[in-house]
């Protein structure tokens, strides 16, 4: 069984540089739910404004997922923490 780890970020540029940093270190990290469900096409029949869950649209851009599954190793998680790490620091946090 696979597990998602997620890691919430402070905005939608700092989310998109760290996937792209990620990526580029060989390192898939993924954005779930970029769309709120009650912004999505199947969800319009219920009736529900952008604005009715504040919450949801905020965070759908500040959640990305990392790789995280049994058999993952502890030095493969060590390099996805390494480089988060790595990200921050050359960005001045």
């Amino acid at each position: 069984m696979d597990i998602l780890l997620r890691l919430k970020l402070t905005g939608k540029v700092e989310l998109k540089s760290l996937q792209k940093f990620l990526r580029t270190n060989g390192v898939e990290a993924l954005v779930h739910y970029p769309t709120p469900i009650h912004h999505q096409p199947a969800a319009k029949g219920l009736g529900y404004a952008p604005a009715d869950f504040p919450i949801a649209t905020r965070l759908a851009a500040r959640i990305m997922s990392l790789p995280l599954y049994p058999t993952m190793t502890h030095d493969q998680q060590d390099r996805v923490v390494s480089l988060i790490g790595e990200f921050y620091e050359s960005h001045g946090h």
